[in-house]
């Protein structure tokens, strides 16, 4: 995936019906949004993905056709559009749906991406189809709609300021400039790789499921000076050892480096916590190679209260476990 482009295409829109009859193969149904709906095709040297959305009135878009082609499916094409079209409208429209077959791994597949199951409509497939439908393997019978707000995760939720910077929740938007250090290898070393798209997406969604549980999860870093994203930093639940701890966690672009902005959106974080959360302690699990981090944590208070072994990415990596407990008012901890 070096030179992948999505593009939105305006004529000739019927030059794409043999892809267009992988997700919807007949060919009727297909003539009756193509041509008011708006097509996407993703390239990766030639044509491999293409997707019809279409306007529903009321703020709603309806993904009509998402399909790839045979020879190219389940190398991230598809994630990798549709995740492109979400971006594309987030922001101007309240949500977007689809209807699919009860298939558990297209099911799997659009849950991974952040939508949810609505509802279902059934018999669908028998009575709008003048054939059998199968698709990886099952016979599809009823239609299973999901949806994925567009609107819900806009930058009005701020959630702490410092002197310089405004942490607030992560939008879909957000996703190229999270890029910017999640998919760079240097900031990324404790992690051993940059993350793919798919990867990025994937914590964006973990974000907004812990804006919903939780009402806390990592946070989109924005300097008060300019607006612009130079980070992520917040609290969520993370496994250590043989319970679950509040984490606050930290990564910035490299060009934001040695400013001190993580250790000033830390202490915020930090306080966020004993304050807003009424807890007693806090965590930061940072890899025993990550100095740079491990200096943060000891900036907002934090000391190592022991060590343990994370299996990630097929290594295991031994982590310090950094905390600080609440000072209370009669000078006792926690």
């Amino acid at each position: 995936m070096e030179d992948i482009s999505i593009r939105l295409i305006t004529e000739n829109k019927k030059d794409f019906l043999p892809l267009l009859l992988l997700g919807d193969e007949q060919e009727s149904h297909i003539d009756k949004y193509l041509e008011r709906g708006e097509l996407f095709a993703l390239y990766d040297g030639d044509l491999k993905s293409v997707c019809v959305v279409t306007d529903e009135g009321g703020g709603i878009l309806e993904i009509q056709n998402l399909a790839t082609d045979s020879r190219h499916q389940k190398q991230g094409y598809a994630s990798r559009l549709i995740d492109y079209v979400a971006g594309y409208y987030a922001g101007r429209y309240d949500k977007i749906i689809l209807g699919t077959g009860d298939v558990p791994g297209i099911l799997a597949f659009y849950e991974h991406r952040g939508f949810v199951v609505t509802h279902r409509v059934p018999d669908y497939f028998t009575i709008h189809y003048d054939h059998p439908i199968v698709e990886d393997g099952v016979l599809l019978k009823d239609q299973v709609y999901l949806e994925k707000e567009l609107r819900q995760k806009e930058a009005k939720n701020i959630i702490l300021e410092t002197k310089r910077l405004i942490l607030r929740e992560m939008t879909q938007s957000d996703f190229p400039l999270l890029c910017k250090h999640l998919q760079d290898a240097e900031v990324m070393y404790a992690y051993e790789h940059a993350f793919s798209d798919a990867e990025v997406q994937e914590g964006i969604n973990k974000q907004f499921q812990r804006y919903e549980q939780h009402g806390f999860g990592v946070w989109s870093v924005i300097l008060k000076e300019n607006r612009e994203l130079v980070g992520q930093c917040g609290l969520s639940m993370q496994p250590c050892e043989d319970k679950e701890v509040l984490e606050i966690g930290y990564i910035f672009q490299k060009a934001h480096w040695h400013k001190g902005y993580a250790t000033e959106a830390a202490i915020a974080c930090r306080e966020y916590a004993f304050n807003e959360l009424d807890v007693d302690e806090v965590f930061s699990l940072i890899r025993d190679t990550n100095i740079a981090s491990q200096n943060v944590a000891k900036r907002n208070g934090m000391s190592i209260r022991g060590t343990y072994t994370k299996h990630y990415h097929g290594i295991d990596m031994p982590h310090y476990i950094f905390s600080v407990k609440r000072q209370r008012k009669d000078g006792a901890h926690g």
